[in-house]
């Protein structure tokens, strides 16, 4: 049975609907990347002794349920806590993914249950002890302001470890400029099939290689070039995939942090930890270990895969 939306959901209009924003192809792909593989695969098909830890009273249960399960945008309810957990935190990851934040409104529907609403984090204005998140433009109707207090918003943001040169917002901004085929200006001449005989497709790609790779160098990303080419070699990948997975476990182990703060929050006693998974810790150690060639090509595949 579907839960009904409680009364203090705001108008369609507000909600965060990051499907059908058009973005550049380089962004799409980054953003992907980072939504589909922040749960390991190993993860979701619950490998090895992979487990998820609640602890908490069990009258809280529900509770929590009802909390976690209003995170999934089809509103389809899941009970099995380990899919709940690893669900949550992906559907969380689609919202920072997208904005480089994530705002929701908490929205207590009875004792045992409570919604966490996404709403669009560019719509807000800080007062400090409360919010007012203005409405979007709408022809069919008016929209007007809504206040909204501090206690009753939950905020996450990408850790500031994975923003050391650029912002994560800095970085969807720019990747969002240009089109991977060709530049924008030509876009038209190329289709009305006008001649464009000086374009040179292998530097054009060769440098929007160098500048995402510098844009995305806090994460690792590779653009999803996995084997070698004239640009990279086999160490160079090996590195980016180490990296990048780094970056995703520390962004993981950050939401389920903040997920804690969340229940401290609204003052339940709850703790969600995952068990017998790789910890940022431990990539980060190979990854230093194979920066200094303490560790084989094989030992980093064997320990990646």
């Amino acid at each position: 049975m579907q839960n009904k939306k409680p009364k203090c959901y705001v108008p369609h209009e507000y909600m965060n609907d990051s499907n059908y924003t058009k973005s550049s192809f380089y962004k799409n792909m980054f953003i992907e990347d980072i939504i589909h593989k922040v749960i390991p695969t190993s993860l979701k098909r619950n490998e090895d002794d992979f487990e998820v830890n609640l602890d908490c009273n069990e009258k809280d249960l529900d509770l929590i349920n009802n909390i976690l399960n209003s995170f999934n945008r089809t509103y389809r309810e899941e009970y099995d806590i380990s899919k709940l957990v690893l669900n949550t935190i992906e559907e969380i990851t689609r919202n920072i993914a997208w904005y480089g934040e994530s705002i929701f409104e908490i929205c207590k529907v009875s004792d045992i249950d409570i919604k966490m609403v996404s709403l669009l984090p560019d719509k807000f204005i800080n007062f400090k002890f409360f919010y007012i998140q203005i409405p979007p433009k709408n022809n069919d109707k008016t929209l007007y302001p809504k206040i909204i207090p501090n206690k009753l918003l939950w905020k996450i943001s990408v850790p500031q470890i994975l923003q050391k040169n650029y912002s994560f917002k800095t970085i969807l901004a720019n990747i969002d400029q240009f089109s991977s085929f060709m530049p924008k200006s030509m876009e038209k001449d190329f289709y009305a099939g006008n001649n464009i005989s000086i374009y040179n497709h292998e530097k054009y790609d060769e440098k929007n290689f160098l500048y995402v790779n510098e844009l995305t160098k806090d994460w690792g990303w590779d653009q999803r070039k996995w084997t070698s080419n004239d640009k990279t070699t086999d160490f160079y990948n090996l590195y980016k995939q180490l990296k990048f997975k780094y970056s995703l476990s520390i962004f993981r182990e950050h939401i389920i942090f903040e997920l804690n703060n969340l229940f401290s929050k609204i003052k339940v006693d709850a703790t969600i930890k995952l068990e017998n998974t790789v910890t940022s810790n431990e990539y980060k150690d190979n990854l230093e270990k194979f920066l200094s060639g303490q560790i084989t090509y094989n030992e980093i595949i064997e320990f990646l895969y």
